[in-house]
């Protein structure tokens, strides 16, 4: 399907194949969870650019101790965890609609007319008390980057039936809104979708 014909976001991506009745919605992306331990490997890694400077201060490294100055750079930089999570381990979440049910990341859900089906964003993923205690590690309690985008997470949630399923944790409000969006057109999209013709002789016979 060409992007040109309507307004999607650039992320998440969104495939549909017709002829064989399916969308699948995916999108890499970093979360709550992801990110704390992309934070304790930056630690880890920051204690052994400590323990380098003082091999390299000793003379034991000689020109290999040239390394620790854009790696220390880059541990210093605020922001290094959330690079660290979006590109060694991002979470990948992947769903696919068709005409009778939905995966999501490997768990099927099966439709049936009755059952109706929404996608919708913006709960917060932190609870206040959880909130308040990432803001106060901030520095100083000053509203940082990473401090902002660590509260910022938001749920992308699936509505089936009488049942609230998380879809995905974003970072942002705005970025959860576009997975929602992609989400409900895919769904709009799949209930286009006529079965096959082998399956509509079945329900036909069952219906006589």
């Amino acid at each position: 399907m060409s992007r040109e014909l309507s307004a999607f976001p650039n992320w998440p991506s969104l495939k549909v194949c017709k002829e064989d009745g399916w969308c699948r919605v995916h999108g890499e992306h970093d979360t709550h969870l992801r990110l704390q331990i992309a934070e304790v490997i930056r630690f880890l890694l920051g204690l052994l650019c400590v323990v380098g400077w003082l091999y390299w201060i000793g003379g034991e490294l000689g020109g290999a101790g040239f390394v620790l100055i854009p790696a220390t750079a880059f541990l210093i930089y605020p922001k290094s965890p959330l690079i660290l999570c979006l590109t060694f381990f991002p979470k990948e979440t992947d769903i696919v609609m068709e005409r009778d049910s939905i995966t999501l990341n490997g768990k099927t859900y099966g439709i049936a007319p009755h059952v109706d089906v929404q996608f919708r964003a913006g709960a917060k993923y932190l609870d206040e008390r959880k909130e308040q205690r990432v803001r106060r590690i901030g520095r100083n309690g000053m509203l940082t980057p990473m401090t902002l985008h660590k509260v910022g997470y938001r749920k992308v949630e699936m509505i089936y039936g009488g049942n609230v399923i998380q879809v995905a944790v974003i970072s942002d409000e705005d970025k959860a809104g576009h997975f929602a969006y992609v989400l409900q057109e895919a769904w709009n999209l799949s209930r286009t979708f006529e079965f096959p013709e082998e399956e509509k002789n079945v329900r036909h016979d069952i219906l006589e």
